[in-house]
């Protein structure tokens, strides 16, 4: 290495341990925390339904079940409220009880649907359980955007909180202070909370009764402070 760049960097070094040493704390040290909460709109709701078949041979069963999931499909994406996509499909041979030869075949498949229109999503369940298929689960949870808004406020006003809680602390000792270390925690994806939960679970055309309701999301700002004279 050339002196020249032997200097450079003895000097870099000297002034970064200077640095280091004038924002070395040299005051009382207090580490705390505050937390603010925002309630947020189970405004998603989600649902999954599914048809079932059991028949002696294979291709009947497949028949069946395409039959049923495709007139499902024509239905729900007649509500341009809910988005619609194929779930998960299976099929299994039921065997006799010496285990060797199949007595009837099983398909099951299902649809996801999804809405922020809760009703919208309510009264098509209620359709596609009236033309024969089941409902596995229906659960309803915080949209993304709604999510996110609460999220923005709840952290603002936490750390509004922890300012606040800093200035009591310093003029309780009748000091300055500064902040020397920050930590946010909280959000994050929300509960969910279902509402069906049922392998079979058949009604009429009428629509399935929904409530979003709310649920808090919480958020945490910890950190530590230093009293200055």
């Amino acid at each position: 290495m050339k002196p020249l760049s032997i200097l450079l960097l003895l000097l870099f070094l000297t002034n970064w341990a200077n640095a280091a040493d004038e924002k070395k704390p040299s005051g009382t040290m207090l580490s705390f925390s505050a937390e603010a909460s925002q309630t947020v709109a189970n405004d998603l709701a989600r649902a999954t339904v599914f048809v079932e078949v059991t028949d002696a041979q294979s291709g009947e069963v497949a028949r069946k079940v395409n039959a049923a999931i495709a007139q499902a499909l024509a239905t729900a994406k007649s509500n341009a409220d809910v988005k619609t996509r194929s779930g998960s499909t299976w099929t299994s041979p039921v065997y006799g009880k010496t285990g060797r030869n199949i007595e009837f075949w099983q398909m099951r498949s299902e649809l996801q649907l999804e809405s922020q229109n809760i009703i919208a999503l309510s009264e098509l369940v209620g359709k596609l359980q009236g033309s024969g298929l089941n409902v596995s689960q229906i659960s309803l949870q915080a949209a993304p955007e709604t999510r996110r808004k609460s999220e923005e406020q709840a952290t603002l006003d936490a750390l509004n909180n922890f300012q606040g809680k800093a200035q009591r602390i310093a003029a309780n000792f009748k000091k300055y202070y500064r902040i020397v270390r920050m930590n946010i925690e909280g959000g994050g994806q929300g509960p969910v909370y279902p509402i069906v939960r049922s392998a079979m679970m058949k009604a009429d055309a009428a629509p399935m009764p929904m409530d979003g309701g709310d649920s808090l999301l919480s958020v945490t700002v910890s950190g530590e402070i230093e009293l200055i004279d």
